[in-house]
């Protein structure tokens, strides 16, 4: 709803404009290109932002090591909640869904090194953070999912409390968005012919 109220007066150019904007705030030296936003104006289909994203010096190098977190859309955010108390109820305007899906290139000569998805977990009916991550069979290509909706059976409403169990909760969500995976730089084998 949000993303919609915000592009639905703008020109497409406008909107994509927007979107780069966004993303070069929280990363600098993002490259964006081949942007696709569908149904701004469709009152019952999902919003859907869709581009490739080319990002020099995301990954971190270390000697022979990349370190890389799969959750770019979350990456540079902050926790939700950042005080330890809580004066006034907490009000979300309403329940809200997101679907990610991120493919990233593994760069040449590194592969995987033990990785490992970030653990799920769940707020019963009100919440589930679900994230994913596959290689495919030639093991050149990650491809991390990320499912998380919050305000299921309608709770969006919360006393004051709530607010240490729901702190500690958005807290597990921003931990497990900033999950980093390590690839690793494959041996070369050197043959050498004889003459």
């Amino acid at each position: 709803m949000e993303r919609k109220e915000e592009n639905d007066e703008d020109s497409p150019s406008q909107r994509e404009e927007a979107l780069k904007e966004e993303i070069k705030a929280r990363l600098s030296t993002a490259e964006i290109s081949n942007i696709r936003i569908e149904n701004v104006n469709d009152p019952v289909k999902p919003f859907v932002y869709a581009f490739h994203l080319r990002v020099p010096g995301y990954a971190e190098r270390t000697g022979k090591r990349i370190f890389l977190q799969p959750a770019v859309f979350q990456r540079g955010l902050g926790t939700l909640f950042s005080a330890s108390e809580r004066k006034y109820e907490i009000y979300f305007h309403y329940p809200w869904r997101e679907l990610d899906e991120v493919i990233i290139d593994l760069p040449t000569g590194y592969a995987l090194d033990n990785a490992d998805a970030p653990a799920p977990f769940s707020g019963g009916e009100i919440s589930e953070y679900k994230p994913t991550l596959q290689v495919t069979s030639d093991k050149r290509t990650l491809i991390y999912k990320r499912e998380f909706f919050f305000g299921g059976g309608g709770n969006i409403l919360f006393p004051v409390g709530a607010y240490p169990q729901l702190k500690r909760y958005f807290d597990g969500v921003h931990k497990q968005d900033n999950h980093a995976i390590s690839l690793k730089q494959a041996a070369t084998t050197a043959t050498q012919t004889k003459n």
